[in-house]
């Protein structure tokens, strides 16, 4: 299924009220971990985070952006992982975390758990664009077209313009051998995003099934010539 991952959804870096004692060195680290990070030093802000937690371990925020800079920074699914699931435990409603675990659960193919963390997540927060798509991927991959669908335009609804949302929803349309509906959608996503190779590629694989055949190659040859094969 040729999906658009989108990429993790940094959150502003929460500044975190800390207490007395141990709190200004906590701070310190927090501070430095974060211009690491912004500064694409994955290694050593994961480095410094762990300086951080280890003197403020209660702190959710901070194994949240542990967690960030392992899985965006470094790709370490498994130990982002942990990290994400640690922030939860400390706060059961931090909708962001929730959803940074079900991105994470999807990349490590674990989808029936991504759908029940991307569930909580988009309870939490019904407008977090990021938590229905890859809800809608993780479906998908599960073989649930129907909900898959549902949650595409859940993410349609939140961000109109955004051609991959139309593209996704094609997709899972395609899969359900609703052609002339994909080919309506992978148009969509075309009229909002001409050079849109991902989407020339499915418009092409549609137009097979439907056995139009020159336009298919010319909607082939549209992606070849934007990078997709």
């Amino acid at each position: 299924m040729k999906f658009i991952i989108i990429l993790f959804t940094i959150l502003a870096l929460v500044a975190v009220s800390a207490e007395p004692a141990a709190s200004q060195a906590s701070k310190y680290w927090q501070e430095k971990a974060d211009q690491l990070f912004y500064n694409g030093s994955y290694e050593d802000a994961v480095a410094a985070y762990d300086k951080a937690i280890e003197l403020n371990p209660s702190d959710e925020f901070l194994w949240y952006k542990h967690g960030v800079a392992l899985s965006f920074g470094l790709e370490d699914y498994q130990n982002a992982l942990k990290s994400f699931e640690k922030a939860v435990e400390l706060n059961s409603s931090f909708s962001e975390a929730w959803n940074s675990r079900g991105v994470t659960l999807y990349k490590l193919a674990r989808y029936g758990e991504a759908v029940s963390s991307l569930n909580r997540a988009t309870s939490l927060a019904p407008n977090n664009y990021i938590s229905w798509t890859f809800l809608g991927m993780s479906l998908a991959n599960m073989g649930n077209y129907q909900d898959a669908l549902n949650s595409f335009d859940k993410a349609i609804q939140i961000a109109p313009s955004d051609a991959s949302a139309w593209n996704n929803k094609g997709v899972v349309l395609m899969e359900m051998e609703k052609y002339n509906d994909a080919l309506s959608t992978f148009d969509k996503a075309l009229e909002l995003n001409s050079s849109y190779g991902i989407a020339w590629k499915n418009k092409g694989l549609v137009l097979e099934n439907l056995g139009r055949t020159s336009e298919s190659q010319a909607a082939n040859n549209r992606a070849f010539e934007l990078g997709v094969e």
